[in-house]
């Protein structure tokens, strides 16, 4: 091969995947911000434990792997993008030293200053800038955690149950530090133990490919690394949608891990949030890896040239389904495990073709760097490096696209996605081509695949699903909050709260169940009082729960709130004081259908008038019915006032 033709072919290798388009008919200028609501993750703890002490680890407690020689990993990476790998490596997986670690046989058990007894192990790579552990066997008793924090105590995560894919297999998330602090705690103090393996960590050599690995520096400054505050109008919601819909993720395939883009899009009901993302096939091409995927969001500055940002204030997806994909257009589709809730963006599609000469736009990860900007423009020419039939801009003006892009969304001029980045060249004529640099425009041809309908069928058919729903649907705040009468409801929870409302007329009990399908969803179930301060809660992870209590007279909130999942179907069973009639409204919250009919004959008689008179003086138990005006007593006035409704009832 000559040296022309691989030069063009690495530069093609430094971009990424299809593209993909959908209708709208307004402007996207024109449309609200559809942003995710930001929910309270709950039930991450403060602090790992460890006793208090953190360094105080013994050497069974502590795994340690020696350094990487980074030579022989740098010339590594530039020989596999010579042999065609357009994605950012940034991880080598290293295998226990001593064969798989298991809890709680490895590691130690100590008492903690809580008086709780745990296990506890902790992990080190030497000069790593972030680890990922993969559990290969992982299943929890009900009520234990295992909570990881690195050890420079810049981010805590927990997990329970089978782990966050949920089938007892995973990669942790990243922790940027050379060492993982792991400790397992449960409510009954290990008296059942856990079923916890681990096989290997992902040693992080670098955070992206321009910095010198060390975890949140500033690395080298190119041309290609443009801030998209510096350069959007973030008075137009259509260009915010845009930027902050896009993230940086990574993935683990084979023996290391690398690094994409990519995109949350829009669909077309309007009460979801439902988690699509589109992204490059040969960026995650299967289900196995897919369930690897950990998504970073809010990943850019907030303002145009600020401080370098933290990855650990950036909140994080974890896994998706992989819904569709084609290697041969290059693009993947998927649905997150858990829909967002951060306040990320969902950005409009359009399957509609530019004009030859409009802008167009990308928001990207360069790099695996922060969010940067790149705007080019259109043209329907084929380019000599890429399939007949694809889709391509020319001529960048603004910023460049590098690894790390592949993936990323190409937006139209009303910023819309068209499709998702797949592979990148230019012209260069001569052995020994230089790079495109800073003094020079990047004469390139970004191929976004050849238009195919049947992949536009497959994403147009899930963004037009609309999600069931139930006569209560609105109530997804507390001050939405709608009436639930009394007895067994089907109802449908969709996104991520729903919110009713009882009543109590009197002193009484209130019961509360649940019962749904946790292939479904993970819920917990609330009692508010009036306010929305919790009285009574229960994380069901079976599926079934319940809540009860002793409450005085007044106006309560049943919260269901989803914890995982996706929402679905469920059955809620609610109790509050006795319903004779079977209306859905307790007796005591009813004014009688005949006032003064005591014993329900039809007509206020003399029968009615024998019970209050036999029933002279204190009630034995109020409220009685025979006390006409709930004074507790029987007197003349109540005399009186049964006399008032005398006759039939109307």
């Amino acid at each position: 091969m000559s040296m022309q033709r691989s030069s063009l072919w690495a530069a093609r290798l430094a971009g990424c995947a299809f593209v993909l388009a959908l209708s709208s008919a307004a402007l996207a200028e024109a449309q609200p911000v559809h942003r995710a609501p930001v929910v309270d993750r709950g039930d991450q703890p403060s602090l790992v434990t460890f006793g208090g002490d953190r360094a105080g680890i013994s050497d069974r407690a502590l795994v340690r792997w020696g350094a990487l020689d980074l030579t022989h990993i740098r010339a590594e990476d530039a020989e596999m993008a010579r042999a065609g790998e357009r994605r950012v490596r940034i991880g080598v997986n290293r295998a226990a030293p001593l064969g798989d670690l298991r809890a709680p046989l490895d590691g130690e058990i100590v008492r903690a200053r809580d008086g709780s007894v745990v296990w506890r192990l902790a992990l080190q790579s030497e000069d790593a800038v972030g680890l990922r552990v993969h559990f290969p066997e992982f299943d929890l008793p009900e009520g234990g955690r295992l909570v990881m924090a690195d050890a420079d105590g810049g981010k805590i995560v927990s997990y329970t149950g089978k782990g966050p894919i949920g089938n007892g297999e995973f990669w942790s998330e990243p922790l940027y530090a050379d060492t993982v602090l792991i400790e397992y705690q449960s409510e009954d103090d290990l008296a059942t133990l856990p079923q916890i393996r681990i096989s290997a960590v992902s040693h992080f050599y670098r955070l992206s490919s321009h910095d010198d690995g060390a975890a949140g520096e500033r690395g080298s400054i190119l041309c290609s690394l443009e801030d998209p505050n510096c350069h959007l109008n973030l008075g137009d919601p259509a260009q915010v949608t845009a930027r902050d819909a896009v993230g940086r993720y990574t993935f683990m395939e084979g023996a290391f891990g690398f690094l994409c883009s990519g995109c949350l899009i829009e669909d077309n009901d309007p009460n979801t949030y439902a988690g699509y993302f589109l992204s490059a096939a040969h960026c995650v091409d299967s289900q196995s890896v897919a369930n690897t995927m950990v998504i970073y969001w809010h990943y850019g500055t907030p303002q145009c040239v600020a401080p370098t940002p933290n990855l650990n204030n950036s909140p994080t997806s974890v896994g998706a389904l992989l819904l569709g994909q084609s290697v041969s257009s290059d693009y993947s589709f998927f649905r997150l495990y858990e829909d967002p809730s951060d306040g990320q963006t969902f950005a409009p599609m359009s399957f509609n073709e530019p004009s030859s000469g409009q802008d167009v736009h990308m928001i990207h990860h360069p790099g695996g760097s922060w969010k940067r900007y790149s705007r080019g423009t259109f043209t329907g020419d084929d380019p000599f490096c890429a399939p007949s039939g694809s889709i391509h801009t020319w001529d960048w003006d603004i910023g460049m696209i590098e690894g790390g892009s592949s993936g990323s969304p190409l937006f139209n001029e009303n910023f819309e996605v068209i499709g998702a980045l797949t592979g990148i060249c230019w012209y260069c004529i001569g052995e020994g081509c230089p790079q495109p640099n800073c003094d020079t425009n990047q004469s390139s041809w970004v191929n976004y695949g050849p238009r195919v309908t049947a992949a536009e069928s497959l994403i147009s058919s899930f963004l037009n699903t609309m999600a069931q729903e139930d006569e209560y649907e609105g109530n997804d705040e507390l001050v939405e909050s709608t009436p639930l009468p009394l007895g067994t409801h089907d109802l449908h929870l969709v996104d991520f709260d729903d919110y009713f409302t009882i009543e109590l007329c009197e002193p009484g009990t209130i019961t509360v169940s649940i019962d749904f399908d946790t292939g479904d969803m993970d819920a917990n179930l609330k009692l508010l009082n009036s306010t929305g301060s919790p009285l009574r809660q229960e994380l069901a992870p079976s599926g079934i729960g319940s809540v009860t209590g002793s409450f005085e007279t007044g106006i309560y909130h049943i919260h269901v709130e989803r914890i995982s999942g996706w929402g679905g179907p469920y059955e809620l069973v609610v109790e509050a004081g006795d319903d004779e009639n079977e209306n859905g409204v307790p007796d005591a919250c009813e004014a009688p259908a005949c006032p003064g009919d005591i014993n329900g004959s039809g007509a206020v008689d003399a029968l009615d008038l024998a019970i209050v008179v036999g029933n002279w003086g204190a009630c034995p138990s109020p409220p009685c019915s025979w006390d006409m005006n709930g004074d507790g007593q029987v007197t003349a006035v109540d005399i009186a006032t049964l006399l008032s409704f005398w006759g039939p009832c109307p």
